[in-house]
C-alpha cells in the first residue's frame, strides 16, 4: 500500500500536466475515473466473460454429444477422415490444407468432448458456467481496482491519448502504477 502511494506522489510529481489537469476535469487521469471510462472498463469484462461464458457452453454441449466411448475411436475416425481428405484433394490444392487444418481443430475439440466424458467433467464445467454468470451480474458493481487488474491492465491502457507534452506516456505511467 505504502508502495503505491509513494509511486503514486513521485508519479504525479514527474507528470505534473497530467495530474494537475484532473482538477478542471481534463487529460488521461480524469478520464480514466470518469463515470464513462468505468462503464466501458465494465463492458470489456462482461464481453471477456460472456467469451468464456460461450466457450463453456460449447465444451459442455459437445461432451454430451459425443458419442466415442475413447481415444482409440477417435483415432479410427481421424484416420478415416483424413484418407477421405487425402482421396478427394490432392496435396498442393488449397483445399487440401483447408480441409486438413478443419480436421486438426476438429481432433482438438473432439479429444476436449471425450476427456471431458472419461472424466465426468460436466457437472464440474456446469459449475463453472454458473460461477461466470454470478461473475457477469457481478461486475456491474466492481470498483475501478477490481475491474483493472494485471492481466488486463495492457489491453485497458492501450489506448492512446494525446495531450500537450506527454503522448502516450501517461498510459505507460498509469500501467505502473495499477500494478
Amino acid at each position: 500500500m505504502f508502495l503505491r502511494l509513494l509511486r503514486l506522489f513521485i508519479t504525479s510529481l514527474k507528470y505534473r500536466c497530467d495530474f494537475s489537469e484532473t482538477q478542471i476535469k481534463k487529460g488521461f487521469v480524469s478520464s480514466l475515473f470518469n463515470k464513462k471510462q468505468k462503464d466501458y472498463f465494465i463492458q470489456i469484462k462482461k464481453v471477456e466473460l460472456g467469451k468464456q461464458l460461450e466457450n463453456t457452453k460449447a465444451a459442455i454441449e459437445r461432451a454430451k454429444r459425443e458419442q466415442l466411448e475413447s481415444f482409440d475411436e477417435w483415432k479410427i475416425e481421424y484416420e478415416k477422415r483424413k484418407l477421405e481428405i487425402s482421396q478427394n484433394h490432392s496435396s498442393w490444392q488449397p483445399q487440401y490444407k483447408e480441409k486438413l487444418n478443419e480436421l486438426e481443430e476438429l481432433s482438438i475439440k473432439r479429444k476436449a468432448a471425450i476427456q471431458s466424458r472419461l472424466n465426468n467433467d460436466i457437472p464440474i464445467l456446469e459449475q463453472n458456467m454458473l460461477d461466470v454468470k454470478t461473475a457477469i451480474a457481478r461486475v456491474s458493481n466492481e470498483s475501478l481496482k477490481e475491474l483493472i487488474t494485471n492481466d488486463n491492465a495492457d489491453k485497458i491502457f492501450s489506448v492512446s491519448v494525446k495531450n500537450d507534452d506527454t503522448d502516450e506516456k501517461s498510459s505507460t505511467i498509469l500501467r505502473k502504477i495499477f500494478r
